[in-house]
């Protein structure tokens, strides 16, 4: 339901669902990840790679890794961070 929300401009009220879920298991990378993507959406890119990183940490083989890795470079080219853009846009062999 969190990430429904994100993508139809409640990304606010998507956080606090995802927020909801992890109450009930700190271990919903999903989860982490869509706080993320929620955050990316409300122009809080600086704090969209600590989110991405917990999900890759907790599920570093998801099939939703390269989605995740592309809104953090996203962010950094925001940012103009275009060096760690590059570096979370290429895949690791």
């Amino acid at each position: 339901m969190g990430l429904v929300k994100i993508f139809t401009n409640r990304a606010a009220q998507g956080i606090a669902e995802c927020e909801r879920a992890l109450t009930l298991d700190r271990n919903l990378a999903r989860s982490h990840a869509s706080i993320g993507i929620a955050k990316f959406y409300l122009g809080r890119g600086e704090e969209t790679e600590a989110h991405m990183v917990q999900a890759l940490r907790l599920s570093p083989r998801d099939t939703q890794a390269y989605i995740w890795s592309m809104f953090v470079g996203l962010a950094k080219i925001l940012h103009g961070a275009d060096a760690e853009a590059l570096v979370w846009s290429t895949p690791e062999p």
